[in-house]
């Protein structure tokens, strides 16, 4: 029987090094271990509720909707799409979008 010597890295964000650990594992474990990971997960278990659609462009939104107030706030209910984004699109700070969206919501 082979004992083979296992090292693991831990690793954060932005990749630093921040700790090492040692294993010792048998040819019986490995081989468990790598056919755990060899095997291929679907995503058909995802529900649909769960499943992002692709939103459509800023461009169509100022497009569709003659009135960028309207296009703004139909732009941020899709919820695709944060405040500071479309604000960046149209040009306006994050907080006028905000108090432009709670204008047309109420």
């Amino acid at each position: 029987m082979v004992i083979y010597f296992l090292a693991f890295v831990a690793i954060y964000p932005f990749f630093h090094p921040v700790g090492v650990r040692f294993f010792l594992a048998s040819d019986g474990h490995i081989n468990k271990k790598q056919k755990m990971i060899n095997k291929k997960e679907s995503l058909n278990d995802v529900p649909k509720l769960q499943r992002r659609k692709i939103e459509k462009p800023l461009t169509f939104f100022e497009n569709k909707y003659k009135d960028s107030k309207v296009a703004i706030t139909k732009a941020y209910l899709t919820g695709g799409y944060t405040l500071k984004e479309i604000g960046e699109y149209f040009g306006c700070h994050y907080s006028t979008i905000s108090r432009i969206v709670k204008g047309y919501e109420s």
